[in-house]
């Protein structure tokens, strides 16, 4: 018996900056094909759902934020985080089967998430949360392009690409890269990510729609981590969300010395995004105009394409 091929992979996408929705405010993101409202509660929770009001088809994009609940902008239909109707603009009874499609919601490292599965099922894993103390301010940029969900994570695989695209020498490091459930793990040391000083690298994909990257240059005591998203709208667009946080050295012990090295680190971790965005920027040139090949003809050096390949696969069924 062959298997469904889901359209869209299932797992967690980032749907908004966390910092883009404030207490009461309500926004509007896309997600496999839909527009989905994003909007925070007075209890300070983000939460997203499908944007058409039950009751008369309204765009709840529209609507605003009432303690707990999101307001129809058409008739004041008030709907609960759970998706129920909890009231009327009449103060009449709501109706009982009128339901707005809610999405299962975290947020982690500054990203609001939705958890997508076209058969709804409930999240198969939860988002932990960077460790960030000690680093400096978090740089935020974000693109929309035409690409395939596979790029994300084919990057840190392909190791030919580096040396064309990035000018970068690339090579695995600590043994194959490591493939747990819902998470793919690739270890590299690049030479050429800044002049001829040595970089090391771990991307840590979970699904198909987030990564969280280290990078580490002991020369100069700097780390620094890139959290992405990547999200597919639908009708091929991809909208990445980046954030990028840096620090220099360790924490000090006392409380000005925490606030100069933070200073110090928002300093260097400009610099960093900076080099990393146009690094990223090569990328998405190639992603935007690429053509999928479900069968490629490799060649010694390409890397471990096929076998992140059949990882992520788990994700279409």
């Amino acid at each position: 018996m062959t298997m469904q091929r889901h359209t869209y992979p299932w797992g967690w996408y980032p749907v908004a900056f966390s910092r883009d929705v404030p207490s009461g405010k309500v926004i509007t993101s896309k997600l496999a094909d839909s527009e989905v409202v994003v909007y925070r509660t007075a209890d300070g929770q983000a939460h997203v759902i499908l944007p058409t009001c039950p009751h008369l088809g309204a765009h709840l994009g529209g609507g605003h934020v009432e303690g707990q609940l999101i307001v129809c902008p058409f008739h004041a239909f008030g709907f609960a985080p759970d998706g129920t109707c909890a009231r009327t603009g009449y103060n009449t009874t709501p109706p009982h089967n009128a339901r707005v499609g809610t999405f299962p919601t975290q947020e982690a490292n500054g990203f609001v998430f939705a958890w997508y599965h076209e058969a709804a099922t409930a999240p198969a894993w939860r988002i932990e949360q960077v460790d960030l103390k000690g680093f400096g301010y978090g740089y935020r940029n974000q693109n929309t392009f035409r690409g395939n969900q596979i790029d994300l994570l084919e990057n840190g695989v392909d190791l030919g690409h580096f040396q064309v695209v990035h000018a970068n020498q690339a090579k695995i490091v600590n043994g194959h890269p490591i493939e747990d459930d819902f998470r793919y793990v690739i270890d590299l040391e690049l030479t050429g990510f800044y002049r001829n000083i040595p970089t090391y690298v771990r991307a840590e994909m979970y699904g198909l729609g987030y990564a969280v990257v280290s990078l580490k240059m002991p020369k100069f005591a700097v780390s620094a981590y890139e959290i992405i998203g990547y999200t597919p709208e639908g009708s091929g667009l991809i909208t990445l969300r980046r954030t990028t946080v840096t620090r220099c050295g360790s924490a000090p012990g006392n409380p000005a010395g925490r606030h100069i090295l933070r200073v110090v680190s928002t300093l260097v971790g400009y610099v960093v995004m900076r080099l990393s965005t146009v690094q990223g920027n090569n990328d998405i040139r190639i992603w935007d105009r690429r053509v999928f090949i479900e069968r490629p003809k490799l060649a010694q050096g390409d890397g471990p394409i096929m076998p992140a390949r059949k990882w992520a696969e788990k994700f279409h069924h």
